[in-house]
């Protein structure tokens, strides 16, 4: 670090403020990175007031803090020292702030506040453009919020910032199997695979787009490695439970529905899809009871609806079954 004569006080004094500002950014990224591993929604909402603390104490120094920029500029300048050492007293400055938005972001992303995220990362990206895991997080807000052609737009700016920025892919791969370009997804998959192969997500999703290209024993191969590269891997299970039905194995099928909601007690899918296997072998009680299960994690859940109809209409439980396809229809847009 070079050493600057003639340094008054006053410029001095902006060190050790600098310091005192980045270690207060210090605390609440720990704070929020205990919060992002903590499930409870008052976790949440403690975090996101810490951020929003922190962010108007921002906003009330902001003059201080310009300030301190503008006198180390004065300073550098006066001290007849490169232009470009001004940079990173700015910059740290910017970043700092941007982490914040960014990591209140995660928190209301994991409230389900996806318009409050979607603006917390806009307000990071303002600040630092540069940054490929925000990029990252507004893209999988914008598919929460069901904004494809802005998610892909944000995906692929983070891919060129970052090649080898393997979840970056998956996220491509998402929404291109939303849009329905499965081979374009499949391809985003493997490269993901490719970059990290130690992720278990990804194999599980190449998995998905391979059971609706009716490749079931390519299927079988990537879900069984993502079991093994994550044995707690709830949607893995749960495809493998797919595969196993179609192919007839219904108590392997059973097994594998049982892990998938045994690693993920909400899974609505899952339940659905057991009950599905409950109504194959004739056991429709069973299957109105796990619909039930699908339907209390899932309201909205059409499908979920439509099964449970099916299952009324075998027992001859008419008026109960047209009630549950109506409200499928209705969900899905119908009337």
């Amino acid at each position: 670090m070079p050493v600057y004569r003639g340094i008054d006080r006053k410029h001095r004094l902006a060190q050790p403020k600098l310091r005192s500002h980045q270690t207060d950014h210090a605390k609440l990224v720990a704070h929020a990175a205990r919060t992002m591993n903590r499930a409870t929604v008052q976790d949440v909402d403690s975090g996101i007031q810490n951020h929003e603390c922190y962010l108007e104490k921002n906003r009330e120094q902001g003059l201080d803090m310009r300030v301190l920029v503008v006198a180390l500029a004065v300073m550098l300048s006066a001290c007849a020292v490169e232009e470009s050492a001004q940079t990173p007293a700015a910059s740290a400055a910017n970043r700092s702030l941007a982490e914040t938005y960014n990591s209140r972001g995660n928190a209301q992303f994991s409230a389900r506040n996806y318009a409050a995220a979607l603006a917390d990362y806009d307000a990071a990206l303002r600040l630092v453009p540069s940054f490929a895991g925000t990029l990252r997080n507004r893209c999988n807000t914008k598919i929460a919020l069901n904004d494809l052609d802005g998610a892909l737009a944000d995906c692929e700016a983070a891919i060129r910032m970052n090649p080898n920025l393997a979840n970056a892919y998956n996220d491509r791969g998402r929404i291109r199997q939303r849009q329905g370009n499965l081979q374009a997804a499949m391809a985003d998959y493997s490269e993901a695979m490719r970059l990290d192969p130690k992720d278990g997500l990804f194999p599980a999703n190449r998995a998905l787009i391979k059971t609706r290209l009716n490749d079931d024993p390519g299927a079988l191969a990537d879900v069984n490695e993502a079991i093994r590269l994550k044995p707690d891997h709830a949607s893995a299970y749960n495809t493998r439970g797919n595969i196993k039905r179609r192919a007839g194995d219904t108590a392997g099928a059973l097994a594998d529905y049982n892990r998938a909601i045994q690693f993920q007690p909400n899974f609505a899918l899952a339940y659905r899809n057991r009950g599905l296997l409950r109504m194959q072998q004739g056991n429709s009680a069973a299957a109105i009871a796990d619909y039930n299960l699908a339907l209390r994690h899932d309201p909205n859940y059409a499908d979920a609806y439509e099964s449970r109809g099916r299952a009324y209409a075998a027992r001859g439980e008419q008026d109960r079954a047209i009630a549950d396809y109506d409200k499928a229809i209705a969900l899905r847009g119908g009337t």
